[in-house]
């Protein structure tokens, strides 16, 4: 069953009362599933040939907190289901897609229609959609098409799948980029930001470029370290004056996901005050990083240097690049990482400070993600 599976050795019940039907088929009564926290309630009927006919869950939990309801009916070679609930639990559904198991031998799965509606869409971090609803195509159980609409509070999230270059991109639009990628078990500490994602949904390593305008970053250690670390501009003044709370005007990067972990290079973040350059990844399994970058102080002003040609990728190293900037680690875990910082590299130009390590990174494998949500 889809968002969930038994544990081995674990108790469970199921029952049920059989009736031959006509035709040599089978109708399955008062069926009850309880494995906790599985429950299910409903009714069944099943072919002669053993195909599953139709089916309807009056009641049907896969978490403690659902509340849903399941009508399947067969057409042809496909299955047409619709569930409506008031609580849907997505983190299991969530997991399942960052578990990183191998698709490869796996057996072909079957045509199906979905549609989904549910009052709440609960995910991780205590986050919440409200109002979703789901369309979703599936062919030989691969996902060819889907549309999706919610709501974190007053601001709406879109998801829309299609077919390109022989896999299904998705693209990804939300209001509230915080609050989507703590539903999603990505990152905690992002609040508001407008994002756009594009993302293939190949089997093995899926490659995308994710970008974010006006959000904020809060408690975040590895930020407070670096700009306590990093020496202050000639005039005795900080970058940041509460590292604790920053504002971003806008943030872009190329990314790979395989299982849990994300691969990202080329990104760039900034504001007025100051920039960063990195290349790393994170495990959301094992919670722990590894990023390599450069921090920009003042970058508004710092930056123009890199703008200017010729000159300015020699002196200043990259389009977001100052020539004034330090070169920073970061490693170990999510929640309490290490942070080195380099100050000898804020005295050198950008093609010294390459010298000094961390800011030039890994590309893809395939040399670049998807042409990025530009907006």
């Amino acid at each position: 069953m889809p968002g969930w599976s038994k544990p081995a050795g674990k108790a469970g019940r199921l029952g049920f009362t059989l009736v031959e039907a006509a035709g040599g088929g089978m109708e399955l009564h008062d069926i009850t599933l309880d494995a906790a926290p599985a429950l299910a309630r409903g009714s069944a009927t099943i072919s002669a040939e053993g195909n599953l006919e139709r089916a309807d869950l009056t009641a049907l939990k896969l978490s403690p907190g659902d509340d849903m309801r399941v009508s399947l009916g067969r057409a042809g070679s496909t299955y047409k289901v619709a569930v409506k609930g008031a609580v849907v639990d997505a983190r299991p559904f969530l997991k399942g897609m960052t578990s990183g198991d191998d698709k490869g031998g796996k057996e072909p799965g079957k045509d199906i229609e979905a549609d989904v509606a549910a009052n709440i869409v609960s995910g991780f971090n205590g986050e919440s959609l409200t109002n979703a609803t789901l369309k979703a195509s599936f062919k030989g159980g691969d996902l060819r098409a889907a549309q999706f609409k919610g709501r974190f509070g007053g601001s709406p999230l879109s998801a829309v799948v299609r077919s390109e270059r022989g896999a299904p991109l998705l693209t990804l639009d939300s209001a509230d980029s915080g609050a989507t990628l703590r539903f999603l078990d990505i990152y905690k500490r992002m609040y508001g930001g407008r994002l756009a994602l594009n993302v293939y949904l190949n089997d093995g390593p899926q490659a995308g470029v994710v970008q974010i305008k006006d959000f904020a970053l809060r408690n975040e250690p590895a930020l407070s370290s670096i700009v306590a670390q990093a020496p202050p501009p000639s005039d005795g003044r900080r970058a940041a004056p509460n590292a604790n709370d920053v504002g971003f005007d806008k943030m872009r990067a190329n990314f790979t996901r395989s299982g849990p972990r994300v691969s990202f290079s080329d990104a760039a973040i900034s504001n007025a005050a100051m920039g960063f350059t990195a290349t790393g990844w994170l495990d959301t399994a094992k919670e722990r990083t590894q990023i390599d970058g450069t921090f920009v102080p003042l970058y508004g002003l710092n930056n123009v240097v890199a703008q200017v040609p010729l000159f300015g990728p020699l002196l200043a190293g990259g389009s977001n690049e100052g020539l004034f900037a330090v070169n920073f680690n970061v490693s170990g875990p999510i929640a309490k990482p290490t942070v080195n910082v380099n100050p000898l590299s804020a005295v050198a130009p950008g093609f010294l400070r390459k010298l000094f390590g961390a800011g030039s990174g890994d590309t893809f494998a395939n040399g670049a993600g998807p042409g990025g949500p530009e907006r």
